[in-house]
């Protein structure tokens, strides 16, 4: 029962099942180790959320902490220097951040000892912002105020007055000893001004020592001056210039006592504070820090401790792997080299001539081996029943083939005497089809010679029609030559008489020229110019009677040259209408011509098409008895072929038989 469990096993797994044990034991192997490794990341992912969770969130708390520290304390120094009202709103911003942000780290922030520190920081920073707010910037707008109010109402008032008052001086008394006084406090003044601008906006010890010299000074000129020598014209600007002098003096004063006052205020407290929040929010960074340290190194060393066995479980697999992959290999290797060995021997036995089919292979094992070889076995069973069903059919084959052979013998003889007899036919419709090309070549030629005489005979009725056409043009033109050869006739009739009319005028000019000439000649020298002019319009009205004679003659000349041309026209005329009638003639008689000659084209031309027909039947007559030879060939080429396959079928089943009795089959 058990045998039978296990063969059942192994026919289920078979080839494919056994070769996949080994990669399915490394897998699963795998899968352990990726478990493993995946369990110890997720426990380093863990942490590294913790990481994120808690500690990251610190750090930009105490980074943060420490960066709006240091901005609020540039805030309070740049407020201390300038006193601008926006360096004041954007302190109380940032006042307002800074502690909102401290609220939200102490939620943040789990460790107690970084709690109490962001208290303590919390704590010293509003002591820090109540100084700023309630003592430094109350003094520091009062200083502002005073400079405003008083400083810069006094001092330009002081200089004003002075400056006056050295112009009236200047203008009377320009060498007075009271000038060089009004110089120097002048001089003093503007120092004295100076000096307070640059103390109250720096507030350091040099500064101070200058004021107070500038201020020494100016009350060192006071006492020296003599109120009683001063000039009643700059009295008044005196009296205005000390009492503002005093008051900016007094307001001085006031402003180095509220300095002062800044100062302490700056140096005992906001200096003394300051650095101690900047040191506690140093420390809470710091101890964020080391924290992400300790963290980190942790985490480096459970990663390197889990890398090593992830490792080692690796190695382990791929090991225990191969010595599977290897015993599965051997065993399935022994089924295999024994069919092998079985299927080479039966092989060989038919490559030596001794193949006995009726052999069988020994059964294998319960899987695709044991089942190739069933199959070799049913195969080698097949083979044994064709090759007996082989011998039979060879010997049949034999003997079909003989009497097959005699028939074709008997074929092939009747098909030469038919083939002889067709060729005789075939001779004799190649004659019948050469006479027939021969009489339809003529008719050709005949059509041919009829239509290029009727293309003659049409291109003569062309010309004779272009000559008529011509000849009527020639004769038109003819006639109009002569009648403007006619008109040029009369127009040189009417030269003539315009030439009359010239002679007339000539022969009056003469004579009222030689009338001139006599008169001028009875007028004596006072007549002799005139008689000069008589003489040359008597002279031009002769070469004017001259001229007319010479042209007409000319005209007269014309006038029988064009009496000549149109008679020569009239001629032309009469035998150009002669010539276009004999050209109709023979454009008619042409048309006969023509006419005949296309009537024997039609002649020709049913002819050459019966004589076509002719041809055309004997040729298809020909090739039918050509047809009929090429078929008597091919069949006697195909008995022939027969006859040839037939002595091969012969030999195929010899040979057939030589190669069945290599194999031995039981029967």
């Amino acid at each position: 029962m058990a045998v039978e469990k296990l063969e059942f096993i192994e026919r289920r797994l078979g080839v494919s099942g056994k070769l996949l044990i080994a990669p399915v034991f490394i897998l699963l192997l795998f899968a352990l180790v990726t478990f493993y490794s995946i369990r110890e990341f997720q426990n380093l992912d863990a942490r590294m959320d913790s990481v994120a969770r808690d500690l990251a969130p610190e750090t930009a708390v105490a980074t943060g902490v420490l960066i709006n520290l240091y901005t609020m304390r540039l805030r309070v120094f740049d407020y201390y220097a300038s006193g601008n009202e926006d360096t004041l709103a954007r302190f109380e911003q940032l006042e307002t951040d800074f502690f909102r942000e401290l609220s939200a780290a102490q939620e943040t922030i789990r460790s107690a000892d970084r709690a109490r520190l962001v208290a303590e920081i919390e704590e010293a920073t509003l002591k820090y912002a109540n100084v700023f707010k309630n003592e430094l910037v109350p003094a520091k707008q009062q200083v502002k105020n005073i400079i405003a109010n008083e400083l810069d109402q006094y001092g330009p008032t002081a200089s004003e007055a002075l400056r006056r008052a050295m112009d009236g001086v200047t203008n009377r008394e320009p060498d007075s000893r009271l000038r060089i006084v009004l110089e120097q406090l002048i001089h003093d003044t503007l120092m004295m001004r100076m000096a307070s601008q640059r103390f109250f906006a720096d507030g350091d010890e040099s500064s101070e020592t200058a004021l107070g010299y500038a201020m020494e000074d100016i009350s060192d000129a006071l006492e020296f001056l003599d109120m009683d020598s001063v000039p009643d014209y700059v009295r008044q600007y005196f009296d205005t210039a000390i009492e503002a002098l005093t008051k900016y003096q007094a307001s001085v004063d006031k402003l180095l006592v509220q300095q002062k006052a800044m100062i302490r205020t700056k140096e005992d407290k906001l200096d003394v504070v300051g650095p101690q929040i900047t040191d506690m929010a140093k420390s809470l960074e710091e101890a964020v820090f080391a924290s992400l340290e300790t963290v980190a190194d942790d985490a480096e060393a459970e990663t390197e401790a889990a890398l090593k066995l992830t490792l080692a479980a690796f190695v382990a697999s791929v090991i225990l792997g191969l010595v599977v992959a290897l015993l599965m290999s051997r065993m399935m290797g022994n089924s295999v080299k024994r069919a092998r060995s079985e299927i080479l021997g039966y092989l060989e036995n038919i490559g030596n001539n001794e193949g006995d089919v009726s052999t069988r292979l020994t059964k294998g094992r319960p899987d695709e081996i044991g089942d190739f070889i069933s199959a070799v076995n049913a195969f080698l069973e097949t083979l044994e029943d064709i090759i007996s069903r082989i011998v039979t059919s060879s010997r049949r084959l034999s003997t079909e083939s003989e009497s097959l052979s005699g028939i074709t013998n008997s074929t092939t003889a009747n098909a030469e005497q038919q083939r002889d007899q067709v060729t005789q036919v075939s001779a004799a419709m190649q004659e019948m089809v050469s006479t027939s090309d021969e009489i339809a070549s003529n008719t050709n030629d005949t059509d041919e010679s009829a239509r290029q005489a009727a293309e003659l005979a049409g291109t003569g009725q062309e010309t004779v029609s272009t000559a008529i056409k011509s000849v009527t043009r020639l004769a038109e033109q003819v006639e109009a030559g002569s009648k403007r050869i006619q008109r040029l006739e009369d127009e040189s009739g009417e030269i003539g008489n315009v030439l009359g009319v010239i002679q007339a005028i000539a022969e009056q000019t003469n004579l009222l020229a030689l009338n001139a000439a006599i008169e001028a000649a009875r007028a004596g020298d006072a007549g002799r110019g005139f008689s000069v002019v008589a003489d040359e319009v008597r002279g031009l009205a002769k070469r004017v009677q001259d001229s007319t004679v010479d042209i007409e003659r000319i005209v007269s000349n014309l006038q029988s040259g064009a009496a000549g041309a149109v008679v020569d026209m009239s001629k032309a005329k009469q035998m150009a209408s002669e010539a276009s009638e004999e050209a109709g003639k023979s454009g008619a008689a042409l048309s006969e011509i023509m006419a005949a000659v296309n009537r024997i084209v039609d002649m020709t031309t049913q002819v050459a098409s019966a004589t076509e027909q002719q041809r055309a039947t004997a040729a298809e007559m020909t090739q039918n008895v050509e047809a009929s030879s090429s078929a008597i060939d091919k069949l006697t080429d195909d008995i022939a072929h027969v006859n040839q396959s037939s002595n091969s079928l012969a030999d195929m089943a010899e040979d057939l038989n030589g190669l069945v009795r290599r194999f031995k089959t039981s029967g």
